[in-house]
Parts: structure tokens; C-alpha cells; sequence
């Protein structure tokens, strides 16, 4: 779940910090409001990309753990 002040923009240039060069998009898939609560989360797809080398599953999910603890922390985003 996020808070009324998320801005997309934020978890974007998170992900870029973390990913750098890596990062080939970021695509928002869904923006989902519960009718009961009000509240809203997003998901975001986050393509990969090294143009030198094939990443392995563990170098992305490494970074995307980081990505994860941060929005977390930073961002006041709640985990679904």
C-alpha cells in the first residue's frame, strides 16, 4: 500500500540509483484503489538489462531486494 504523498517518480529514481545502466524500464502494470479502505497500491514491472553479459537471477534479485528495503524505509510503501 502507499501513502496519499507517493509520487511515481520517487520509486523510479530509486530504481535507477540501484540498478543504473541496468534498468531498462519501469512499467507501471496496475493502480488498484480498495473501495472499502480507500487505499491504493501500484505495481510496477522492472525490466533488466546488461547489453555486455546475461544477469543472473541472483545479481537481480540482489538489487531488487535493495529496491524493495528501500521503498520500504524511504517511502513509507507497505508490501502487498
Amino acid at each position: 500500500w502507499i501513502p496519499d504523498d507517493f509520487v511515481d517518480n520517487d520509486l523510479f529514481e530509486m530504481i535507477r540509483d540501484e540498478g543504473g545502466d541496468q534498468v531498462e524500464k519501469v512499467d507501471l502494470m496496475d493502480d488498484f484503489t480498495n473501495k472499502k479502505t480507500g487505499r491504493r497500491s501500484k505495481l510496477f514491472r522492472v525490466t533488466w538489462r546488461d547489453m555486455s553479459r546475461t544477469l543472473t537471477n541472483e545479481e537481480v534479485n540482489t538489487k531488487h531486494e535493495i529496491v524493495l528495503q528501500r521503498i520500504v524505509k524511504e517511502l513509507s510503501v507497505e508490501l502487498r
